[in-house]
């Protein structure tokens, strides 16, 4: 019992790292902005330009105002903590595969303007943790589905273009991006069989061929003979 108390401990202090240290590096951005009196809004991602690219990386830290960056830190910080908590053994590449689909997809697709900050990111975590439960139908990663639609269902809303200041394709793009990874990586289900299992030859040690087929014997039975063949 202690065992896996520190074991799920240790599991909850790995999943944190990356959630922490996002949101610290998303908070010092906008203070550099505050304190030196600067905008970053330049280097995030502008659709179809060469000088746009390094936006698919630096996008996700940038944000208008406080505001801006308050929105999306606790959704940032908690989904991005399920998706390290419950898939751990792949949770960089997901979370790799997730960003950079949904940048690039926004570099291709989108108006032309500086898309900031990291709510592409959260709805491509949010629709990946959602699929990822239906998909292994495992009760801890359903619960978390239900949840992300109780806690964020509401963010449907902002694939559309409602507000013309608000970068909807940068939340349609990572939705669809969240879908298609969780396809991607989705982990292959057990095979079941509907008239019972296979039948089990692990009960034979041995099996050698002879005269074109395979004859499987035990160690109490003698090998058979076949002509041309010497015993061993």
């Amino acid at each position: 019992m202690e065992l896996d108390k520190a074991l799920e401990k240790k599991k909850l202090a790995g999943a944190l790292l990356f959630p922490t240290l996002m949101l610290l590096a998303m908070w010092l951005v906008e203070l550099a902005e505050w304190a030196l009196d600067l905008d970053f809004g330049h280097w995030g991602i502008y659709p179809r330009s060469w000088a746009g690219l390094p936006g698919i990386a630096l996008a996700p830290f940038l944000h208008g105002d406080w505001s801006h960056l308050a929105a999306n830190s606790g959704p940032v910080f908690f989904l991005s903590l399920g998706v390290f908590y419950f898939h751990r053994r792949k949770a960089w590449g997901v979370l790799l595969a997730l960003w950079l689909t949904t940048g690039l997809w926004v570099w291709a697709s989108a108006r032309p303007a500086f898309h900031i900050g990291a709510s592409g990111l959260l709805y491509a975590l949010a629709t990946f943790l959602f699929t990822s439960g239906l998909l292994t139908r495992d009760r801890q990663q359903m619960a978390v589905s239900l949840l992300v639609v109780f806690l964020y269902g509401g963010i449907i809303w902002g694939i559309l273009p409602d507000d013309p200041k608000v970068s909807w394709e940068s939340h349609l793009m990572g939705a669809l991006a969240g879908v298609l990874v969780a396809l991607f990586f989705r982990d292959p289900r057990p095979k079941t069989y509907p008239d019972g299992p296979p039948p089990d030859f692990s009960a034979f040690s041995d099996t050698r061929a002879l005269d074109g087929f395979q004859y499987n014997y035990t160690e109490t039975d003698s090998p058979p003979k076949s002509e041309g063949t010497e015993p061993e």
